[in-house]
Order: structure tokens, then sequence, then C-alpha cells
């Protein structure tokens, strides 16, 4: 069975700089078109669905930004991400211009290839979900005709029943009463499904909300009428559009990361810990988790970032000690550490060590979806706001034993090794 490659589409009026986007962005599962010029590029994205457009803005005759105009201005390629590749000598004022003519991100060369593979590999990811989603609501619309079918026949049973008075009346009370239950359920069932395929047909545009309200009333006002296999499907179609509604929440969240101004404070790691861990008790008082904090830990640090940090990485290790029966999670400052090092640690079900050099790339997972849900992305928010503090982060795991993450909050003046080898007492 062939796979279907992702297209991405790269406009640039010099060949050597098509080269070398080529070059970086080469995978078995991409499939790059080339336009040299604007007009190539418009008639490209009439014919073919792009995952995302790599734009240069300097060209002769249509530069990129009428090129996005000219895009956004069409039904069949407003959607199409436009990434605008600009020199590092253009101005903050033509960088506002190219948000406004319709960018979603800017590249400033020379190009860092593993930012590009970065930002590119976000909007595969997007598209890759969207077509996935369009083929299971296309799916789940083959479904609501069925049960339309369903309720035809059904209301059909109705009448006859209503035409059917007077044998009704000679029938006991206890199959009047059955009957009247089922023509109330079939008369709320009728009322859900209409209000469903209105809702459907007005609210293309945010098909996520409407499929995942949808779903939940189907299993639980129909599971009885359908067979274990009808509710297989709404069920995976489900848990696709949560798992895409919790990718684009945690991506917005990226993006209001970069947005973001760092502001240092001094500020008490420990205190805010105690507070993210107190939270998590509560959402998950069934669990038996022992957490371990420090007692006071002082930093300069962004306040809001450093939050976000310890409940990412406390989540995290929530998360990875569920198959516990009792848990232990500990937060904590390394001793005599220059610049001061700190950990959580956990006694989950830890990680294969070959494989830490991917704990912090998007959308990349160590563990099944089926086993841990989740993004992907949790992780990588948390490097990025590491990075915004000029610091680092690192992981260490032995299997089946649990995980330790080490991070940084300051400036290094000289390059520490990967890592203590042990975890820290």
């Amino acid at each position: 069975m062939s796979v279907t490659k992702t297209r991405i589409l790269l406009v640039d009026d010099r060949q050597e700089n098509l080269l070398s986007l080529e070059a970086i962005l080469e995978d078995d599962h991409v499939e790059i078109y080339k336009a040299d010029n604007g007009p190539k590029a418009l008639r490209l994205a009439l014919k073919h669905d792009f995952a995302v457009m790599l734009l240069d803005v300097q060209m002769p005759e249509m530069d990129g930004f009428e090129v996005a105009r000219l895009m956004r201005s069409s039904s069949r390629t407003a959607n199409v991400p436009i990434i605008f590749v600009t020199g590092i000598g253009d101005s903050r004022q033509q960088i506002f211009s190219g948000y406004e003519a319709g960018a979603v991100d800017y590249l400033v060369k020379p190009l860092e290839p593993r930012v590009v593979q970065s930002k590119v590999a976000i909007f595969r990811e997007l598209f890759e979900q969207r077509m996935l989603l369009r083929r299971q609501a296309a799916e789940l619309s083959a479904h609501v005709r069925q049960l339309e079918a369903t309720r035809h026949s059904l209301e059909e049973q109705t009448a006859a029943l209503e035409r059917s008075e007077g044998e009704l009346q000679a029938l006991n009370a206890g199959l009047e009463d059955l009957v009247a239950a089922r023509t109330l359920e079939l008369e709320i069932s009728n009322k859900q499904l209409e209000a469903f395929v209105y809702s459907a047909s007005h609210n293309l545009k945010t098909p996520l909300r409407s499929i995942i309200s949808f779903i939940s009333i189907l299993v639980d006002d129909l599971g009885a009428q359908l067979s274990s296999e009808d509710l297989g499907m709404l069920e995976r179609v489900g848990r696709s559009a949560n798992d895409m509604w919790e990718l684009l929440a945690t991506l917005l969240r990226l993006s209001r990361l970069s947005a973001h101004r760092l502001q240092r404070e001094r500020i008490d790691l420990c205190a805010i810990a105690e507070r993210v861990g107190a939270g998590l008790a509560a959402e998950d008082s069934d669990r038996k988790v022992a957490l371990r904090l420090c007692r006071a830990s002082v930093v300069e640090a962004d306040a809001m970032l450093a939050t976000l940090l310890l409940t990412l990485l406390l989540e995290n290790a929530w998360k990875y000690t569920g198959p516990r029966d009792h848990a232990t999670v500990e937060f904590g400052l390394v001793p005599d550490s220059a610049p001061r090092i700190w950990f959580v640690r956990d006694d989950g079900v830890g990680f294969d060590r070959e494989y830490s050099d991917k704990l912090f790339v998007p959308f990349q997972r160590l563990h099944s979806p089926t086993e841990f849900d989740g993004a992907g992305l949790g992780l990588a928010t948390a490097r990025q706001i590491v990075r915004m503090h000029d610091g680092r982060i690192w992981a260490e795991s032995v299997v089946g034993e649990g995980a330790t993450f080490y991070f940084t909050l300051e400036p290094e003046l000289e390059r520490l090794s990967p890592g203590p080898r042990t975890a820290p007492g």
C-alpha cells in the first residue's frame, strides 16, 4: 500500500536557494515542489494541497507579499500556511507587512537547517492531522446518514403504531408504557440528530468542537442501539479529535511563549512546585503519590514561565508514575551545583536512555499513545522555557525505575558535562 507524501512548496527566484532548501527538507515522506517566480507558485498552489509554503520576500515582477495576498484572496489557497524567507537586513516594518499579508512565521537568512526543519515539521504534522480529521469526518457523516435512515424507519414504525390505535388500546398497560417510553426516546434521538446535522452544516470552520460534543451525545443516548463496531468507530473519532484539540492548544501555548518577553524576578521555585503539586493531587485524589519538595530555593527567573515549566515537568512525572500503586515524585536542587541545577525525579516507567535525544523534540514520543496520552509537545515547551532563560535541560532514566529531569535557569560560564551520571541525593 503506497503512502501519500506531504507536499511542500518552495518559492525563490534563485535556483541555489531552492536547492539549498530542498536539501534541508528532503525526506522520504515529503514531496517538494519548486517555483522560481510568483505566478508559477500560484498555479501550483491552485493545483495541489500543500502543508506549508516557504516563500522568498524579494522576487522580481511579483514579490512574496503580493503572492501571499493573492493566495489569501482565494478560497482554494487561503489556508495554506506561509513562512516568509527574508534577508537579515530587512526592516522590522517589512516583517510586520509580511504578517499583514498572511504569513504565519519568518525565517531569516542565513538559514539554520534545524530551525527550518523544526518549523516545517509542525506544519506537516498539522496538515497530516487535518487530512486525517477530514477522512474521519467523512466516515462520521456517512454514519450519521445511516442513523438518519434508522430514525426514518423508526418514525414509520411509530406512524404504523398510531394508525393501529384501536389495537394498542387492547394491549396491557405494560406494553403501553413500553411504547410510550420508546416513542419518547425516539423523539429525543430525533431532536439530537437534527441539532447535530444543523450544527455540523453551520460550523465547518470549527469541526473539532462539533465532533467532540456530538460524539459524546451519540454514545450516551444511542449506545444501546449501536453495534460494538459502530461504538468503536465513534470512540476512535472522538479520541482523534481530542488529540487534535490538545495539539492545537499546545501549539498556541508554544506560539505565545515565542512572543513572551522574559521578566526576571526573585521567585521561590520550591514554593511554586508545592502549589503545582497540590493542584495535581487535588485533581487526581485517587492516586497515592508522595511529593517530596525542597524547603526553599530562590532564583532570578520569569515567574509565569517558571510556573509553566514546573507544571509541565511535574505533570510529566505524575503521568508516567500512573501504573504504580504508590508513587514518589521529588523536586529539589543538586547540592553545590554551579550554575544551580534543579531536578524533578519520579519512580515511574522510565525510558530507554538510548532515545533520550528525542525527548525534547516536538511530536517525538517514547511511549505508545494507547499507554499514555499527550500531544508530544510538553517537554519541547519545557525546553523552550529553559532556553529563554539561557539554561539547559536534560534527562536520565532506567526503564522501569523512573526518570530524572535536570534543568538550569542561568547562563553557564563553562559548558558542563551532559549531566550527573547518578541521581543527586
